[in-house]
């Protein structure tokens, strides 16, 4: 866990944005860098899953590190970034049907450079401020895991236990849903999804946390250029070279809904085991 406690200047005002789940989705992420760019935040929180699910995952790392090695934005591991380094040493054998569920993060993997894959290797699980005598952590999902995610299904007393030891503000992503909730004394705020938000609204958004003798927060959705996004799929054939699950994973994107744990929970195991085949 990186942690940053910086001197604070209580009359200064601060801007952070903070993304996550961008997943290989251009245009959505052209279109969320513009505004922060015209919003000056003086810092940017890169929440994990820059990669895999979308056709574009080389141009979208490329936009995302030029800006880590130039203006110091800072990211956290995304299981899909997980998901994409298991491909360095696999697991699974490959052309098994168990490869076969997981063919999108191979692609993916295959369409990255070396040092990408290096470099998400590095990657710390979340990142901690101390800023104006408030902690506030970031993590993908929670600190116990980049699958541990919260969502509204989520009760009081299970958002508890995922964000122990509870800081003053919990920013969090994985789950798709964009949302703020007060948990005892912690703001827990989701930045949703740049790429593929999954609570029926097909716009990109984000998060803004701003300082000006308070903190606020602001949930951004923006239009963005799904036509675009569209024909990137068709372009690198993307359904067809990834897999069984690929095109759930283009329907999420879609349709702004969650199709894929249902069909794992239904069907994954079977599939893994070899007693159940799709085509």
């Amino acid at each position: 866990m990186k942690q940053s406690n910086l001197p604070t200047n209580h009359l200064n005002p601060m801007r952070i944005a903070v993304l996550s789940d961008i997943h290989g989705n251009l245009p959505a992420l052209e279109t969320i860098l513009a505004d922060i760019d015209a919003w000056q935040p003086d810092k940017v929180i890169v929440n994990g899953d820059v990669v895999n699910r979308g056709p574009k995952p080389r141009e979208c790392w490329q936009l995302i590190d030029t800006r880590i090695r130039e203006q110091g934005w800072i990211m956290t591991r995304g299981n899909h970034e997980e998901f994409v380094v298991e491909w360095d040493t696999p697991r699974v054998k490959l052309g098994s049907a168990e490869a076969d569920l997981f063919q999108s993060s191979l692609w993916t993997y295959h369409q990255l450079p070396a040092s990408a894959i290096a470099y998400f290797k590095t990657l710390p699980i979340g990142h901690s401020e101390t800023l104006f005598e408030t902690s506030i952590r970031f993590n993908h999902a929670s600190p116990h895991g980049t699958r541990d995610g919260i969502g509204p299904w989520n009760n009081d007393d299970e958002v508890r236990r995922k964000i122990a030891p509870a800081p003053d503000l919990f920013f969090t992503a994985h789950t798709h849903r964009l949302f703020v909730r007060q948990i005892d004394q912690t703001q827990v705020i989701n930045s949703g999804s740049v790429g593929v938000p999954l609570d029926n609204d097909k716009r990109a958004n984000y998060a803004r946390l701003s300082w000006q003798d308070q903190w606020q927060i602001e949930l951004i959705r923006l239009d963005y250029d799904r036509a675009q996004t569209q024909r990137d799929f068709n372009e690198v054939n993307y359904c067809e070279e990834c897999g069984v699950s690929s095109a759930l994973l283009y329907l999420e994107w879609r349709d702004a809904q969650s199709y894929v744990p249902d069909f794992f929970r239904t069907y994954g195991q079977a599939i893994r085991e070899g007693t159940l085949t799709v085509a």
